[in-house]
């Protein structure tokens, strides 16, 4: 039978989180669940100085990017603002991540009827993800798929390793 659109809605959010802490030297959960719509995820781009334009202010608004615009967490005071441009990774088929940041923008986030403004929402409640909701969301994700228990944190670790184990250059691991 096929699957119903909600569970479509779903496995995009959890593929999506998963990108994200996948594709770009990987944050803690919390970056996940902080992120809206329009405020700290926008398309646009960081001019020097690290100062976001949007998308509608740019002189060419085909050169957005998404980005991550991050200045009030809970860890701020700790960790800085966070400003990523995050890469429209390309996938072996022909689609980029930005081809399913907008599938989910534009086709299922609203089937989880959200209940605010955040990128991503608890899938049965529609509300912001909260404390360790993503963090056991990744470990049956991948223990689903792969067998093991991995974790945010282990995904950073795993991330880290092919980094070094690569040889990647000190700005790509920063």
């Amino acid at each position: 039978a096929p699957r119903v659109p909600q569970e479509i809605a779903r496995a995009c959010s959890r593929f999506l989180i998963v990108a994200f802490l996948s594709v770009f030297p990987p944050d803690r959960q919390q970056l996940v669940r902080e992120l809206e719509i329009g405020t700290s995820f926008a398309r646009g781009y960081f001019k020097p100085g690290d100062i976001f334009v949007p998308e509608d202010e740019m002189d060419d608004p085909s050169q957005a990017r998404w980005c991550f615009n991050l200045t009030k967490y809970k860890t701020h005071n700790k960790y800085g603002d966070c400003k990523i441009t995050v890469p429209n990774y390309p996938f072996g088929d022909g689609t980029t991540l930005y081809d399913y940041i907008d599938l989910w923008l534009n086709q299922y986030r609203s089937l989880l009827n959200p209940k605010g403004n955040w990128l991503f929402v608890r899938h049965r409640r529609g509300d912001k993800w909260e404390g360790e909701d993503v963090w056991k969301m990744v470990v049956k994700v991948f223990h689903r798929y792969t067998g093991k228990a991995v974790n945010p944190h282990l995904l950073r670790h795993i991330f880290n390793t092919h980094l070094e184990e690569n040889h990647a250059p000190q700005d790509v691991k920063s």
